[in-house]
Formats: structure tokens, sequence, C-alpha cells
């Protein structure tokens, strides 16, 4: 939470006396507000797609109702956006270097609800295999596996499981017939996909 987070609640005159700002020289004509001085960083305004430099938290959450993204931070020449952690997990209209130097992957102009963040197998076309987001398979020219694509050669065959082609894609058992269990296998997945 922002230590200027309790504040919003509080009416402009207190906020603006807390603050250390004359509201009145403020609302006089031709007169500028002169906010404190202070640290700085970017500020992300939501719903507007836009980062703006040199802000103080101050100037950021009340004077464009943004998200400041800390003391000494810059848009990094971007568009704010989701965050895709290392850990799947999603931080929502942040700056790309703060992204960054989080570890994560930066999804500019994008809200978390309109990002995967999910990792899984990606099979690249020498048949290898990456775990990566869907999105980096992708933009690599692979295919990617769903949120369960594991990686690993479990038979021991040289190839990733999940990457692995068949001469015969309909021998679904993989013992080089189309016969029954491949049957029983396609009548057992009988009705609405998933």
């Amino acid at each position: 939470m922002s230590r200027y987070g309790s504040l919003i609640a509080l009416p402009l005159w207190i906020v603006a006396g807390l603050l250390g700002l004359n509201l009145m020289v403020a609302l006089q004509p031709g007169a500028e507000a002169v906010l404190p001085e202070g640290p700085i960083g970017a500020c992300c305004i939501p719903g507007a797609n836009d980062c703006i430099p040199d802000v103080s938290e101050v100037q950021c959450l009340f004077g464009f109702g943004g998200v400041y993204q800390g003391d000494g931070t810059t848009c990094g020449g971007a568009f704010c956006g989701a965050c895709c952690l290392p850990d799947e997990s999603c931080l929502g209209f942040i700056a790309p270097d703060v992204c960054a130097a989080l570890g994560g992957a930066h999804e500019a102009d994008t809200a978390c609800a309109a990002v995967s963040c999910d990792i899984a197998a990606c099979c690249l076309a020498n048949a290898s295999c990456v775990a990566v987001r869907e999105t980096d398979c992708a933009a690599a020219g692979g295919i990617w596996k769903g949120p369960d694509g594991v990686c690993g050669d479990f038979d021991q065959n040289g190839t990733d499981d999940v990457c692995e082609t068949s001469a015969c894609p309909h021998d679904v058992d993989n013992d080089g017939t189309v016969g029954i269990v491949d049957f029983l296998d396609l009548l057992g997945s009988w009705g609405a996909c998933p």
C-alpha cells in the first residue's frame, strides 16, 4: 500500500495541509501549485495506456490518479501493462523496467485478465522442448502444449515425450498398428471437447 493511501478518503483541504500544499495559492488564477520535493519515479495511468516519467508519488496518486511504480523507476520506453512473474502469478499495470527488475515478462498495454502466465512445454522446430509462456512459444515458432505440458524424455528415446511425432498419428498406443486399443481409446474420448 502507498504511504499516502490512507489520505485518499480525506477532504482535499486536509490532504493539501498534510502534504504541505498551499491550496489557496493553487486555486488562484494564474498560480501554479507547488508539490513537495522528494523522490521521483514512473507513474502508470490506468485506462490511458500511458506511463508518465519523473513524478513524485503524490503527483502520481493525486494529480494523475495513477499507480506509482517506486522511487527511481522509469517508464522503460513502453506502455504499462501486465507482468508475468517467474512463479506464474501476474502483477497488473506496471512499467516494463519494474517488471524486468522482478524477473518478469512484460505485456504492454494488457491487463492480467487477458494474459496467460502459465509456463509449460513448448516444442520447437528441432523437436527440442523448452518450458515457456504461450506467447514466448509462439514468438519462437514453437507449438505450446498447454498448461499441463511437461518437458522430459521419460521413455528415454532421445526426444522429449511431449514433442514426439508418430509416423502413424492414429496409433494412439504407439504399438505400430491402428487396432482395437486405439479404437477403444477413441470411444473413451467420445463427446464434447473440454
